[in-house]
């Protein structure tokens, strides 16, 4: 599975393959951490409350440029479940959907079923890590495990620090902490709130942002409601939303 969406918008295609870059240490030795750019930076938070403002009353993008735009927010989403009352079978569900998140109906009738489109990760706590590895085994779709004490990461150091090297054990290939990239989560639920995200990050950042490598949204419901938005592209009219289940 390389590459995972179009880009008629102006947004570039991205291949996993990207992610070397990442994990390269000749490409990415990485460096120092450095506390003084923490302590120095300083944010206009009214000025940038305006700006993110600004794109959101812009006018929204329509028809084919649309779904371009939605096909890469599937490939930046990690699909997430955090609920205490997670079962094995739910999670495996979750990990059919990331292989295949829109229905093939929908990818032929956009010429885009040759992509292998997929979630960009599945996010889970560590008890289903083994659960969601094996469910996404040969598929290059990783396991993103929610360790470090989450949600408020208030545990033991050393006990943070074992929660990691578990998870790692169990097969995750990603930890969710967000660190060198940016990842919205919470309430973000439908189509538009992912296209204003995508169109915020592209004027910002540029277009080497716009992939799971740097950008991703953490999201259990939005999935549903983009291919619910795709579904009355290609078809004319809008499906029951109980026609798209998450898991």
């Amino acid at each position: 599975m390389n590459a995972v969406t179009t880009s008629p918008a102006g947004a570039p295609p991205y291949t996993r393959e990207q992610d070397d870059h990442r994990s390269s240490p000749r490409l990415n030795p990485g460096v120092d951490f450095q506390r003084h750019w923490i302590d120095d930076m300083r944010i206009n938070l009214s000025a940038v409350e305006r700006r993110a403002a600004a794109f959101n009353a812009r006018r929204s993008l329509k028809r084919e440029w649309q779904a371009a735009w939605l096909l890469k927010a599937v490939s930046c989403i990690d699909l997430t479940t955090l609920s205490g009352q997670d079962t094995t079978g739910r999670v495996r569900r979750l990990c059919a959907k990331a292989r295949q998140p829109l229905e093939r109906e929908i990818l032929t009738s956009l010429g885009v079923e040759h992509l292998g489109i997929t979630t960009a990760a599945v996010c889970v706590y560590h008890e289903m890590v083994a659960t969601a590895t094996a469910a996404l085994a040969g598929c290059g779709i990783p396991v993103a495990a929610v360790s470090t004490g989450f949600p408020a990461g208030l545990s033991p150091f050393a006990t943070r620090l074992e929660e990691i090297k578990a998870s790692v054990s169990a097969g995750a290939e990603e930890i969710d902490i967000v660190i060198v990239g940016f990842k919205p989560a919470g309430g973000i639920g439908t189509a538009k709130d992912a296209i204003n995200y995508l169109v915020l990050i592209k004027e910002e950042l540029g277009d080497n942002w716009l992939g799971p490598n740097l950008f991703r949204f953490g999201a259990s419901s939005l999935l549903a409601d983009i291919e619910r938005q795709l579904q009355h592209h290609v078809s004319g009219r809008y499906s029951a939303a109980y026609h798209h289940p998450l898991a």
